[in-house]
């Protein structure tokens, strides 16, 4: 089995189980925005429990960081940092399924989707990031799989860092149905994402 096989494979089981999809939302199609904020409303959800024991365990890394990277940095340098956290890690952490216990870690020699994720958030927050530009995703892939990434804000446009590829392609570039989303401003909130207009 090739290695995206296993990628797949990887991401599905626990994640699964906290995914609650209304059939009102099924099959809607977002406008293809740059910012995924103008293509959906959030609707705040209870913590994610994987998160909420991540949080707990790794001290600092669900706190607020302000912007510390260069002010004569450009968009590109940013894209460019972006790839390059995105293929340093997808090629440093082994993949490997949680098993019966969804554990959300960083720091790791292997690890599934959600490891991944934050391993590239703790890096980008290490290079002066802030944390209001790095938000974690939970989707679900063509194949079905419910599969976490990590979205970054560049200059007003989302792009997301996945362990599936070291392409870094705009959010609605990828074959991804979005699912929930963490909060913006609150590292350790999370919202259901629902079209924009659906709720009236």
């Amino acid at each position: 089995m090739g290695m995206s096989a296993w990628h797949y494979i990887l991401c599905m089981g626990a994640l699964s189980a906290m995914m609650t999809i209304t059939s009102a939302i099924a099959g809607q199609v977002p406008q293809q925005r740059a910012s995924i904020d103008q293509s959906f409303d959030f609707v705040p959800r209870r913590p994610v429990p994987a998160h909420v024991r991540f949080c707990e365990i790794y001290v600092g890394q669900c706190d607020i960081y302000t912007d510390r990277r260069p002010l004569n940095r450009s968009p590109q340098d940013d894209l460019n940092a972006a790839i390059k956290v995105n293929w340093s890690v997808n090629r440093t952490i082994t993949p490997v399924e949680d098993g019966g216990f969804d554990s959300w870690d960083i720091n790791v020699p292997q690890g599934d989707c959600e490891d991944f994720a934050l391993q590239k958030r703790k890096e980008l927050i290490a290079l002066g990031w802030p944390t209001h530009a790095l938000r974690l995703a939970i989707t679900r892939t063509p194949r079905g799989t419910v599969h976490a990434v990590l979205l970054v804000n560049i200059n007003g446009s989302d792009f997301v860092l996945d362990n599936l590829t070291s392409r870094v392609l705009r959010w609605h570039e990828t074959p991804y149905e979005f699912l929930i989303i963490q909060d913006k401003h609150d590292p350790k909130a999370w919202h259901d994402i629902i079209i924009a207009g659906l709720l009236g």
